[in-house]
């Protein structure tokens, strides 16, 4: 066990235990594509755009979401991990809320697409309206706070898409 010496010491949780430790709200990252029938704003969208296919968007877009950067997502879970006490529960978020809608926009501008690829669907039953939350105390308890400005996060993503068009493109063959 010399080899773990200098490793810090890591708390076995169970599943449903790091569910009740750790709350996620939407990340964007590149790579991240549909997960469990489910469809996060972004990226995935990204490559509807970037194939310039309409881009759905359930009921009117309004549903306010806190949009983290995977790395702010990892960090914030990375801390939890090392210096989180069991039995609590931290929510890792950036406390920057927008709308469906407005990522959308501000995807649709970063690729300069037209906001007309943007197709209104029928509205999933039971939709949230908003998934809120209030990261205080990460950043109080632990020290963790966002590291990805939105700007950068979103322009890196991007970039990343546009320069791996072979990566994307076979999926939507």
């Amino acid at each position: 066990t010399g080899h773990r010496k200098n490793l810090p010491d890591v708390r076995t949780f169970t599943r449903e235990e790091a569910q009740d430790t750790l709350k996620r709200l939407n990340v964007w990252r590149k790579k991240f594509l549909q997960e469990r029938g489910t469809r996060f704003v972004f990226p995935s969208d990204e490559i509807y755009l970037l194939a310039g296919e309409p881009l759905p968007v359930y009921g009117d877009g309004k549903q306010m979401r806190d949009y983290a950067h995977v790395y702010d997502h990892c960090t914030g879970i990375e801390t939890v991990l090392l210096r989180g006490n069991i039995g609590e529960v931290y929510n890792v978020g950036t406390g920057r809320e927008m709308t469906n809608l407005e990522m959308v926009d501000i995807v649709l501008d970063t690729l300069g697409k037209s906001h007309d690829l943007v197709k209104h669907v029928t509205d999933r039953p039971g939709h949230d309206a908003r998934y809120a939350i209030d990261a205080g105390k990460i950043a109080r308890e632990l020290g963790w706070r966002p590291a990805e400005s939105f700007g950068s996060g979103l322009l890196r993503t991007v970039r990343w898409y546009l320069d791996n068009e072979a990566w994307w493109r076979p999926m939507k063959a």
